[in-house]
């Protein structure tokens, strides 16, 4: 019985050391998921805007399509619109370089350009601020302000685009 209970307390002692360490298991710890824009890539879209120019205001909406291009921090681009006009009726063609900051899903960015009427005054230059909102990986809204030189216009403008 002796060697019974002498046998029972050795293997008591030392089945933990057959079993492996004791030290507690290295946790990994959780993998954080970081979402990462990329605003490369053709777009086009619809657009609405409102202009205020000789203290009358017009509606007008329009397409437009542009490249950007993401350089990390920097973003990019250049934007052609094509604009109707209503009351009074005109069409305008704009164009514009961009120059954006990627702050992941939104970018704010500054406009530069040229624009003019057709059948309506010479051609003017035109600036502009603004911020674009990815929706997902294919659809962006922008809002933006553009002053247009001759005549001077305030200009206001909503745009839907996809980014293929």
């Amino acid at each position: 019985m002796k060697k019974l209970l002498c046998t029972a307390a050795a293997l008591a002692f030392t089945s933990p050391a057959l079993a492996g360490s004791v030290e507690p298991p290295i946790v990994e710890p959780p993998i954080e998921v970081v979402e990462i824009s990329d605003w490369t890539g053709f777009y086009a879209g619809v657009d609405a805007q409102y202009d205020v120019w000789g203290g009358a205001g017009t509606a007008g909406v329009g397409v437009h399509a542009g490249y950007l291009h993401d350089m990390g921090d920097i973003v990019i681009g250049a934007e052609l619109n094509y604009e109707y006009l209503i009351g009074p009726a005109a069409h305008e063609i704009a164009g514009a370089a961009i120059l954006g900051y990627d702050a992941g899903m939104f970018m704010p960015h500054v406009t530069v350009g040229g624009s003019g009427v057709i059948a309506g005054p010479g051609p003017a230059w035109n600036v502009g601020a603004g911020a674009t909102v990815k929706v997902n990986d294919n659809w962006m809204l922008t809002g933006r302000y553009r002053y247009i030189s001759v005549p001077v216009v305030h200009q206001v403008r909503g745009q839907l685009s996809y980014q293929f």
